[in-house]
């Protein structure tokens, strides 16, 4: 198990972009060669290694980070997955992305009739995407009509 003070003194080596330093039970510390530190989860999930970030230190201390795992197995044990449990709980929570829908269907509705009524649609499609799934790493998850 890592100590405050050997977090606190780790550095990358100069020849490396970044190291891994393990705490144990899945969770260790990234430190990049900008001297950057990040905590990382590593578990498997339905048969799958998975990677969840908690954040970066010193912003997320060691006892905290150790909490945060904790709860993320205690997920697993009832055979949640954490990430995608944090995924819902921030789609829900996030005001922004909800704003974002209703002004950009008001402005959908005004342009629409300017438009083919195939870019129309594709444009619908994009705005009720973003709105109810937010941006992923393959593009816009187009959920809706």
């Amino acid at each position: 198990m890592l100590t405050a003070q050997e977090i606190k003194s780790i550095s990358c080596p100069p020849d490396k972009k970044q190291i891994k330093k393990s705490d144990g039970n899945g969770l260790f510390i990234l430190v990049k060669n900008n001297n950057s530190k990040l905590w990382r989860f590593r578990y498997k999930y339905a048969g799958k290694h998975q990677e969840m970030a908690l954040g970066g230190y010193p912003t997320i201390s060691l006892s905290q980070v150790r909490r945060m795992v904790e709860e993320a197995r205690l997920k697993l044990v009832q055979g949640i997955n954490p990430m995608d449990e944090r995924r819902e709980r921030k789609k829900a929570s996030d005001p922004e992305d909800r704003a974002f829908g209703v002004v950009a269907l008001k402005w959908w509705e005004q342009q629409k009739d300017s438009w083919s009524d195939d870019h129309a649609a594709r444009v619908r499609r994009w705005i009720s995407g973003y709105s109810c799934c937010g941006y992923n790493s393959g593009g816009f998850s187009a959920h809706g009509e």
